[in-house]
């Protein structure tokens, strides 16, 4: 029986934790390493060798909220500065550079204030940036390298965004989600520029049908799709088909399903945590991933929302200074998984 056997395997751990409070040992950390290793293949889980993949040591002050993996390359939003710091990889290492400028200021295009998040970019954009910022009054800058910022200001944004902006970008449109107006924009863009009044998403669709948006901590887009994450780890899912009398459906919140030996199809609740960001992997395994803080650890679910596999950390003797994670996402190019606990970021290879 799967749940006797992983409260067999839990109550292993908690003796272990007593006899670690007594005298550490090479045999509790080989007891300890079998243990989870059980609870590992009973949930289904991936445990991911993590390890510090900066150079330097960031400054304390920092926190990074939100990391992007562009090619070879890394950038990490810090939401206590509102900039950004670029990455670049040397060997096996990211070596911070000091050079990249994207932070709050005047540029060419005009002002921009606070950052408040990013998304990648296509290369083939006018200015060849690699990312896309936007501040809290609603003003967007392109960021790359070598360059500084070119800002631009949202059409119908007006410079009264409200707080709690969030951006996501695909195939060709920025959508921005605006909780103090309970509401999602599309900017189509022109040339690679955002210059045309935005489609309102949930244009046409009743009031008490539109999910209450303040509840969203963060979004991501697939296609016609929308993952609308709230804090306790429920998603909402809403799919646009443009119908006049039905332009968009939403499951309120989604059913997790079980994807694990023997618990196949059942109904899955997700533990009790902070639930932070959800981003969507594009094919060949096309995946809806959701962080849990407060475990550092990774729920992919099927586009059915079926459990698909739990990434969890290996994080060895590292003094990592607080507990939760604050933020997450995983490579472009190589399956490469990257976490980050306030000022440290780390990194590890999927298997």
């Amino acid at each position: 029986d799967p749940a006797v056997e992983r409260g067999a395997w839990n109550e292993a751990l908690d003796a272990l934790d007593q006899a670690d409070d007594i005298r550490d040992t090479e045999e509790v950390i080989i007891l300890r390493q079998e243990v989870q290793d059980a609870l590992d293949i009973l949930d289904g889980a991936l445990r991911l060798a993590y390890r510090l993949a900066l150079a330097d040591t960031l400054s304390a002050e920092i926190n990074i909220n939100e990391i992007v993996s562009y090619g070879l390359d890394l950038y990490l939003f810090d939401d206590v500065s509102g900039w950004v710091i670029h990455a670049m990889r040397e060997n096996d290492i990211y070596e911070v550079d000091t050079d990249f400028l994207c932070a709050p200021g005047n540029y060419s295009g005009g002002t921009l204030g606070r950052i408040v998040d990013m998304v990648s970019l296509p290369i083939n954009n006018p200015y060849q940036a690699h990312i896309l910022t936007i501040d809290e009054l609603g003003n967007v800058a392109y960021c790359s390298p070598e360059q500084d910022p070119i800002v631009q200001v949202l059409p119908e944004m007006g410079g009264a965004a409200g707080e709690g902006l969030r951006i996501a970008y695909e195939n060709n449109t920025l959508y921005v989600l605006n909780p103090a107006m309970n509401s999602v924009w599309a900017f189509s863009a022109t040339n690679g520029q955002f210059l045309d009044p935005p489609n309102d998403y949930f244009g046409g669709v009743a009031l008490q049908e539109i999910p209450d948006l303040t509840r969203v901590v963060d979004f991501d887009v697939n296609g016609p799709e929308l993952y609308l994450l709230e804090g306790d780890g429920r998603l909402v899912n809403c799919v646009y088909s443009g119908l006049p009398d039905n332009p968009v459906t939403c499951q309120n919140p989604v059913s997790y399903l079980d994807g694990r030996p023997g618990l196949e199809d059942q109904p899955l609740s997700l533990p009790e945590g902070s639930f932070t960001t959800v981003f969507y992997t594009p094919p060949p395994t096309p995946l809806v991933n959701i962080l849990d803080a407060t475990h550092a650890e990774i729920f992919r679910f099927s586009l059915r929302f079926r459990l698909y596999q739990r990434l969890r950390p290996e994080l060895g003797d590292y003094d990592l200074g607080i507990s939760e994670a604050t933020a997450f996402t995983i490579g472009e190019i190589e399956p490469l998984a990257f976490i980050a606990f306030g000022n440290q970021v780390f990194f590890a290879y999927v298997e």
